[in-house]
């Protein structure tokens, strides 16, 4: 067990995640609407844990595909990733599903999970999905509302990489250039550009 998960288990996910919330102090979303824009060293810090989580599923060859601050708890400034019920199970390049309802995030799901149909869908890398959720996430505790990127009118803009480099410069005098450049990365459109 990874402190940086809920339990994956699909019998016990109802009921690990209304336990985990039970006993979590808060999720990353209140936090954000208390805060507002984050520090530098905490949105690492946050990112730090989510990402060992993140890397503990998908060594296991499972996706999470529902990553979102609301699913993102605290407990003793630990932060873990709840809310499996979206996660799908990667097998020899075949998908099992674990639970069959999809959640749809605007903003926070990758661009290829929202155009793709589902025999596009099948060849998918669902990893690389998580990374560019973990990514709006990043943006979110930058203090971009992820609604902002959604509704960039298209004649500012000619692509989606576009409209995220307009709205990162618009906090490139409070952050690194080594996590703006980080999360442009984790956040571009083509997937086979997106780090890993």
């Amino acid at each position: 067990h990874n402190i940086n998960t809920v339990t994956i288990n699909p019998a016990a996910v109802l009921f690990q995640l209304f336990s985990e919330m039970e006993l979590a102090e808060s999720n990353l979303e209140r936090i954000i609407k208390v805060k507002g824009q984050l520090i530098e060293r905490d949105v690492l810090g946050i990112l730090k844990d989510v990402s060992k989580g993140l890397i503990f599923a998908h060594e296991r060859k499972i996706v999470h595909l529902d990553l979102k601050p609301d699913n993102i708890l605290v407990k003793g400034g630990i932060f873990m990733i709840s809310d499996w019920g979206s996660a799908l199970r990667v097998k020899n390049k075949e998908l099992t599903v674990i639970k069959s309802q999809k959640a749809i995030n605007p903003g926070y799901n990758a661009p290829e999970l929202e155009e793709q149909n589902y025999e596009e869908k099948k060849q998918c890398n669902y990893f690389l999905c998580d990374v560019y959720s973990l990514g709006m996430i990043v943006i979110r505790m930058c203090g971009i509302e992820i609604k902002r990127i959604i509704d960039v009118p298209k004649a500012e803009v000619k692509s989606h990489d576009d409209a995220l480099n307009l709205l990162l410069d618009s906090i490139k005098e409070s952050y690194s250039s080594k996590l703006l450049s980080l999360i442009r990365k984790m956040t571009m459109y083509d997937n086979m550009n997106r780090i890993s």
